[in-house]
């Protein structure tokens, strides 16, 4: 499914690569080597982040005394989501008050700052909206379209991120 995606998406140069069981409890640096990585720094994790005051203009159910409530999937909007899925280095710590101003600045101030408030979205949330479990998801081919903000500064700008499955990792 990832490799078709990619092959849509002309991303022809890329490469996966099947991780041992232990990957995950050796150091960045046994990481690096089993994918092949110019650097640690060039390890990514994709992660899906919530904002839990998402703005209810768009995606609306009714709820529970006619109040609005906001779909679990909707992610229509990449100013006003509901659920953002940031790719980001292991060697990069996330900060959810930049995140929050940056797609505060991405929307023009059309959504007011206290609309944003970013968090880890709950695993069972990232399961469902990714369609991948935790450690093998992957921006690449999800289930549900949202909003991808990748935080990274690479040379060589070639990168490895999970790709599906746990043990499976792809190079983009």
């Amino acid at each position: 499914r990832l490799q078709a995606e990619l092959l849509e998406r002309g991303l022809a140069r890329h490469k996966f690569v099947r991780a041992p069981p232990e990957y995950y409890d050796r150091p960045l640096e046994f990481r690096r080597g089993v994918v092949g990585a110019a650097s640690v720094h060039h390890l990514c994790k994709s992660i899906v982040m919530e904002n839990t005051r998402a703005h209810p203009s768009g995606g609306r159910l009714p709820g529970a005394g006619g109040a609005a409530v906001r779909r679990l999937t909707d992610c229509s909007d990449p100013n006003n989501s509901k659920y953002y899925l940031v790719v980001i280095q292991y060697t990069a710590r996330l900060n959810a008050e930049k995140l929050k101003h940056h797609i505060y600045k991405l929307s023009g101030g059309r959504v007011a700052k206290k609309w944003y408030n970013m968090r880890l979205a709950p695993e069972a949330a990232s399961d469902e909206l990714t369609g991948f479990e935790h450690n093998g998801v992957s921006p690449i081919a999800i289930r549900t379209r949202m909003p991808i903000i990748m935080i990274a500064e690479l040379r060589p700008d070639t990168f490895f991120l999970g790709a599906g499955e746990v043990d499976l990792k792809v190079s983009t």
